[in-house]
């Protein structure tokens, strides 16, 4: 049962992927797309480039990167940040795609920080932009 669970949600991943690489623009970042408030953006950090998927990703980021007006500040249903979950996966596509965005500061983004194992992804997180309040 886990096994299916996990190709499913990798299946959902992907129609999202697919989703936003077939979009005209990335405005579409910003529309919930289920009743718990999720927006694309949300969903789109929570999946991990690999080669299945690597191309459709890289479409994806080319348009968010030609975008200015996405709030990269959003939270998922369970209150997850998008930095967090960037930081979680220590995606470096996604960490470039930020790198100057201004970021609200939350505790989890220190744990987050503090559990990266990769130097050079650690390093360039530290120079992110957070705000602290």
């Amino acid at each position: 049962i886990l096994i299916g669970l996990v190709g499913s949600e990798m299946c959902i991943r992907d129609r999202y992927l697919s989703v936003i690489k077939e979009f005209g623009d990335t405005s579409c970042m910003n529309y919930k797309v289920d009743m718990t408030g999720n927006t694309l953006l949300t969903k789109f950090f929570d999946i991990v480039p690999n080669e299945k998927n690597q191309k459709a990703y890289n479409k994806v980021i080319e348009k968010l990167r030609k975008t200015k007006d996405i709030d990269y500040n959003q939270r998922d249903n369970f209150g997850i940040p998008i930095l967090e979950k960037i930081l979680n996966s220590e995606n470096s596509q996604a960490l470039e795609l930020v790198k100057d965005f201004e970021f609200d500061y939350s505790p989890e983004l220190d744990y987050a920080f503090e559990n990266i194992s990769d130097e050079n992804f650690k390093l360039k997180a530290k120079n992110l932009n957070v705000k602290r309040i």
